[in-house]
């Protein structure tokens, strides 16, 4: 996959981009083996579905509470 140097991960902030990673780990990723879960994956998909999806998905992270998911670890 080519990588714009104008991606859209670029404009997140980091704690929206950790929110936005989890979500596609709880998510995206449930059936996958925990070893292929990595930052760098989850960066992928994300800039995949691109900003609208990531905005809709965030919201929902948010409105579920798992945007504290590691505050609290």
């Amino acid at each position: 996959m080519i990588v714009s140097p104008t991606s859209f991960l670029a404009t997140l902030s980091f704690q929206d981009l950790q929110v936005l990673r989890e979500h596609v780990r709880r998510t995206h990723m449930r059936g996958w083996k925990p070893e292929y879960r990595t930052d760098q994956e989850c960066d992928r998909i994300i800039d995949v579905i691109g900003p609208r999806v990531a905005e809709r998905s965030l919201k929902e992270a948010v409105d579920r509470k798992w945007s504290d998911w590691r505050r609290s670890a």
